[in-house]
């Protein structure tokens, strides 16, 4: 009997240990996950905050976008201190500038940077001559009235919210086209704001996600000129290229018999760069 009532004992002892143990447990677990919690609470209240000096990077960007300026007249403030020449370049260029600029997808960017200039340029000055371009149809956007222009250009830039006015855009487009030539852009371009693609590209992405569309059905140029070269074969793309960086130069036999070459080069960039749209930080 006393034995019975011992090992009774030590039983209830064994299952008050192993409760405490259990009580334990749960309570480390308890503060494991509220730490966990903190932790995420914490991070996701940094990521917010980094979010939300994006955002306000574009509204400041925006908000200097009200037709302000006195001298070039595009929508940006412009003081005593516009003499000053930036020679560091925009990143989203950086592939197509130096040799990057005579490949297959450094004539594409540029034939999509001056058909968006000639655009912007037949609304803001109308009577202004065609921008030159030796990709672009020369009648191309100069057929266009002002307002068939502009319709174009919301096509464009359909998605990014960023750039509120032809005029910015036309000034973001320039500077490029400007460091491209000459190495610097000028101070008081908008385009001077390190990051200003990287921040569009940014709520672009946003809002696909946000509507549950997929980015990678839009190709960047880079991947663009991949598939073409997957199309064609090495060889063909290397006598594209070449017939690409001498049109003048290039013959019938370069790529299809019995037809103009130039032609088909013309024709190929032009309607890639008519039917483009504005990623903040390239082109699809």
């Amino acid at each position: 009997m006393v034995e019975t009532d011992v090992q009774q004992d030590d039983l209830g002892e064994s299952a008050a240990q192993r409760a405490d143990v259990e009580l334990k447990r749960r309570r480390e677990r308890g503060r494991e996950s509220q730490a966990r919690f903190r932790k995420k609470q914490a991070q996701a209240s940094q990521e917010t905050l980094a979010e939300n000096k994006g955002m306000a990077a574009i509204a400041d960007i925006v908000e200097a976008a009200r037709p302000l300026s006195p001298r070039l007249d595009y929508g940006i403030w412009v003081d005593a201190r516009s003499a000053v020449r930036v020679s560091k370049p925009p990143v989203e260029i950086i592939p197509f500038l130096g040799a990057g600029r005579y490949t297959f997808a450094g004539h594409l960017y540029w034939a999509c940077t001056d058909y968006l200039i000639s655009l912007c340029r037949r609304v803001t000055a109308p009577h202004s001559p065609s921008l030159p371009s030796p990709w672009l149809d020369g009648h191309s956007p100069a057929r266009l009235t002002s307002r068939q222009a502009e319709d174009r250009i919301w096509i464009v830039l359909q998605h990014s919210p960023p750039v509120p006015s032809v005029r910015l855009a036309q000034a973001l487009a320039e500077a490029q086209r400007e460091y491209r030539d000459t190495g610097y852009m000028q101070g008081d371009s908008p385009a001077c704001n390190e990051g200003i693609g990287a921040l569009m590209r940014q709520e672009i992405e946003a809002d696909y996600l946000a509507r549950g569309q997929d980015l990678a059905a839009w190709m960047t140029i880079a991947e663009l000129e991949r598939h073409v070269q997957r199309q064609l074969g090495s060889e063909a793309f290397s006598r594209l290229e070449k017939a690409i960086a001498a049109p003048s130069k290039a013959m019938d036999s370069d790529l299809v018999p019995g037809v103009d070459a130039n032609a088909i080069i013309r024709l190929l960039i032009n309607n890639l760069a008519e039917s483009f749209i504005c990623f903040g930080d390239g082109p699809r």
